[in-house]
């Protein structure tokens, strides 16, 4: 009888772990999904994968694409007026105070007095001490007429900072939904910020692509050349002009550097010229972008220059 019973319980068990002839695993019994079944986010991940490759092997049709939405720009900068012509307020006393505490760690690039002209220049570094006498940019777009992709550059610059700061704001508000990156070299530290504190400072609304103040590195919408060409190490940090070198770009310190800008500003009041070095600039920084990324050469004839009013006290 108990050899019966224990038969009776053993089928009981094999038809509830059986099912259409196939053997059901512990998970189904217990009510999970099967193992053998599909994953969503295996699927994607094969997608996305796949997707990338199509990108990168057709990167000469796919870059009008891609690239279309980044504005490659740079900035020049000058120390403020009262600065540059030795007026006695706040701000100029507090300059005092810290081109005193810079003279102290290095002696040697700021030795005295006579000077002064070496120093007060430095004060077109900071947001605070400086102003924009440039803002220069460009951006890819299709040529319909001979079916090729092409880079326009202009350009916002005058003595009237707070003039082009607006023009500057605005050509972002009405590009909001083109543009979703800003790309130049030493932009993450220098340009954006700059950018931003002027327009704070000069009381302009940011727009939404400025607004970075509490974004994570990696969240930032800032693509910049120093940066990349890091490839993640602390050190060595390369000027624009050495990249041009390596790559064999024409260099756009042909004329002048960043270190006469506010003398061509202030002595020659030369501003179409501010504006023309930083065009090169932003010229330069898009090929180094590109030579970066595989892309190989722009050629000249393919840069548009849109010619721009400056914006004049």
């Amino acid at each position: 009888m108990q050899n019966i019973c224990q038969e009776q319980t053993k089928r009981t068990i094999v038809s509830k772990i059986v099912k259409n002839g196939k053997k059901v695993s512990t998970s189904q019994r217990r009510g999970n999904k099967p193992a053998s079944a599909e994953e969503p986010k295996i699927h994607i991940k094969k997608q996305k994968r796949h997707i990338n490759y199509v990108i990168f092997e057709k990167k000469d049709d796919i870059i009008m694409t891609l690239e279309e939405n980044i504005l490659y720009l740079d900035i020049e900068t000058v120390p403020c007026e009262s600065l540059a012509e030795d007026e006695k307020n706040e701000l100029t006393h507090i300059w005092d105070e810290k081109m005193q505490k810079l003279k102290e760690s290095d002696p040697d690039k700021y030795p005295g007095e006579e000077n002064r002209d070496d120093y007060i220049q430095e004060a077109g570094l900071y947001a605070e001490f400086g102003q924009i006498a440039c803002i220069s940019f460009g951006m890819f777009y299709k040529d319909k007429s001979q079916e090729q992709q092409r880079f326009c550059v202009t350009s916002t610059y005058g003595t009237n900072e707070k003039e082009l700061l607006t023009k500057f704001a605005a050509m972002l508000r009405s590009k909001g939904n083109t543009i979703k990156y800003i790309c130049g070299h030493n932009a993450k530290e220098f340009d954006v910020p700059f950018i931003a504190k002027r327009m704070i400072i000069n009381g302009i609304p940011l727009p939404e692509i400025l607004k970075i103040y509490d974004k994570k590195p990696w969240d930032m919408p800032v693509k910049d050349t120093m940066e990349m060409w890091k490839f993640g190490s602390y050190r060595g940090a390369s000027k624009l002009k050495l990249l041009c070198a390596v790559f064999g770009i024409p260099t756009p310190k042909d004329d002048i550097d960043g270190s006469e800008v506010a003398r061509v500003y202030y002595k020659e009041q030369n501003y179409a010229r501010i504006a023309k070095y930083c065009e090169k600039d932003v010229v330069a920084t898009m090929r180094v972008y590109l030579h970066i990324l595989g892309f190989g050469t722009f050629e000249d004839e393919r840069i548009t220059p849109i010619p721009a009013e400056p914006c004049l006290k």
